[in-house]
């Protein structure tokens, strides 16, 4: 997708949401940055490609402990950084549970793979898509639901 048009994509989506809904995702996710709770900036890679293509044991070599100290999910056999990282496709439902993805306050730095050798901290993306704010949108109310059901 163009960058223009998921821009386009995601203001129309704010543009659905009233009242509550509309505060809640203001507070929560607009204007946000996307963190990859369990995925280690390093290796010197080029940029979210370059971790995209990481095969089995580099994959599995970048991921690391949440903040929380979350152990990383197990990776599934044979996995690779296409299997952790999703391709970005608002037609289709990402899934950013292997790596962990979160928004974050726009006050956290940015740590996004840019050639050098990383700080070994966890990715965080400069800014937030269509298709994460589905996710995170997703996330939240799943939780709610599991609160409200105990």
């Amino acid at each position: 997708m163009h960058p223009k048009d998921s821009q386009r994509a995601l203001e129309l989506f704010w543009s659905c949401l009233t009242d509550e809904a509309s505060r809640w995702a203001e507070d929560k996710l607009k204007g946000k940055k996307w963190r990859l709770n369990h995925v280690r900036c390093g290796n010197a890679l080029a940029n979210m490609a370059a971790v995209v293509g990481l095969n089995n044991a580099n994959i599995t070599a970048a991921m690391i402990n949440a903040p929380d100290g979350t152990p990383p999910p197990g990776l599934p056999a044979g996995a690779t950084g296409a299997t952790v990282i999703p391709a970005h496709n608002v037609h289709a439902d990402e899934d950013w549970t292997l790596a962990g993805g979160r928004p974050v306050d726009t006050g956290t730095a940015t740590n996004a793979p840019n050639g050098a050798l990383n700080n070994n901290n966890r990715i965080v993306l400069p800014d937030i898509n269509i298709s994460q704010v589905i996710i995170g949108l997703k996330g939240i109310i799943l939780q709610l639901f599991e609160r409200n059901r105990n």
